[in-house]
């Protein structure tokens, strides 16, 4: 995994390289002259390529590209995915206000009027002014998604206006004739293009059709959990055959009047078994209080598996698994696959009540078919006779008295996950042993 990883890196820095040995000799060089209307358009030129293939990194990060992924993790691709989004809008403003102001200052115009210049009387420069509309309505729009927590399907139509950008921003750029020619130069650039879109065509769409069409995944029935959760069983063929892991999630599509034009993730909440896929919903919203209604025999599209929060990460043989809320679904079919690998596992599942404790029954009789320390500590129900109040130091320190010799699997709630991220470097579990995946599409 290290080679990999290292390869990757390696990767993004000797494309940084071939982007700074096109820009060099066509507008690097202005650098020298010295005068400040020199250097500005330099750097413009500069922030114009770096841009575009910051943009097409985007487009990796957010492709579901599986020989990344497995390599990093989804929720850390979304981390950068976030601080790359960041330095894009600077790129994509500095770009031309650089280059009007430095024009400008060589022709003794005004900046205004040189930019109505490039606008008005340079080819395909109109593209680049919708891309650039379109990627700063899309950061706005990113931006008021996150605040307001607004639903998957607008995070789609946020990416369609990512790739509509991108269209016009291509066009541009090969249009245009600063930092090209029609050398190896050209040729790069239609390369890392093909390659970003190859990889998010190939991933994206090709390889989940492909599997649904392989497997023909239905729902096969539903089963009532508590009052708000519903275990919805899936079936098809060849599932042995899938590569799904415990501990990873898919994002599921259910093709009937209502929803076929939703997709949403969910973790599998039994380890793969070749017979059905299982994920279990709490109904948190408009869309997850009506799965209930799910009929069998509807045909479902799946994307994934996704996710590297499976036991491969493990460095021990010994484990701790802590659930708090619905993040029971993944450590559910993590605890049955340790158990089918032998592997000396404790698991404390937190929740409110009793009733909120969804799968804790089959939490109880997995732990008791292996004799393994199994836990539920419920905050707000006084008449528990098992362990009230929080997962807390004192309480990790009496139940997993060898924590430090332990692989750590956390998924539950934000603020949970801070609390407990908190308590296991107090007490000295080292962060390789720590494994926690925060699935934010």
């Amino acid at each position: 995994m290290v080679w990999k990883r290292t390869a990757i890196y390696l990767f993004f820095i000797l494309n940084i390289w071939a982007i700074l040995s096109i820009w060099w000799p066509y507008s690097g060089k202005l650098l020298l002259y010295g005068d400040l209307a020199s250097i500005l358009v330099s750097l413009a030129n500069l922030a114009a390529l770096l841009a575009v293939f910051l943009i097409l990194t985007q487009i990796v990060l957010v492709g579901r590209v599986k020989w990344v992924e497995r390599v990093f993790g989804l929720d850390k691709l979304w981390r950068w995915h976030h601080v790359i989004g960041l330095a894009i809008p600077f790129l994509i403003v500095a770009h031309p206000l650089f280059l009007s102001i430095g024009r400008a200052m060589k022709a003794g115009r005004g900046t205004w009027s040189q930019f109505l210049i490039y606008v008005t009387k340079w080819p395909d420069v109109y593209l680049a002014l919708v891309a650039a509309a379109l990627f700063l309505i899309l950061i706005v729009w990113a931006y008021f998604l996150v605040k307001k927590k607004i639903n998957y399907e607008w995070w789609f139509i946020g990416h369609l206006l990512m790739y509509a950008a991108i269209v016009f921003a291509v066009f541009h750029q090969l249009g245009s004739t600063d930092d090209l020619n029609d050398g190896w130069q050209m040729i790069y650039w239609y390369a890392i293009y093909i390659f970003a879109f190859g990889n998010l065509i190939l991933f994206r769409f090709v390889m989940p059709v492909y599997r649904t069409l392989r497997h023909g995944f239905v729902v096969d029935r539903l089963e009532r959990e508590t009052a708000d959760t519903v275990s919805i069983y899936i079936s098809g063929r060849n599932l042995d055959k899938y590569p799904i892991k415990a501990g990873q999630f898919m994002i599921f599509r259910f093709i009937d009047r209502n929803r076929w034009w939703q997709a949403h993730p969910f973790s599998i909440s039994t380890a793969p078994n070749g017979k059905f896929l299982r994920i279990t919903v709490k109904a948190l919203g408009d869309y997850t209080s009506k799965l209930s209604d799910l009929k069998p025999g509807t045909k479902v599209l799946i994307d994934g598996p996704h996710g590297t929060f499976t036991l491969d990460r493990t460095y021990k043989n010994k484990l701790l698994m802590i659930a708090g809320g619905v993040g029971v679904t993944p450590i559910r079919s993590l605890f049955e696959q340790a158990i089918k690998d032998k592997m000396d596992t404790c698991v404390i599942y937190a929740a409110r009540d009793k009733p909120q404790a969804c799968l804790n029954d089959e939490l109880s009789e997995l732990a008791a078919s292996c004799k393994a320390p199994m836990h539920c500590v419920l905050s707000d129900q006084t008449d528990w006779q098992g362990e009230k109040g929080f997962v807390d130091e004192e309480r990790l320190r009496r139940l997993v008295t060898d924590i430090k010799e332990r692989d750590v699997y956390f998924c539950g709630p934000q603020p949970m996950l801070k609390s407990v991220l908190a308590i296991l470097k107090k007490m000295g579990v080292p962060d390789r042993q720590v494994h926690y995946e925060k699935f934010s599409l």
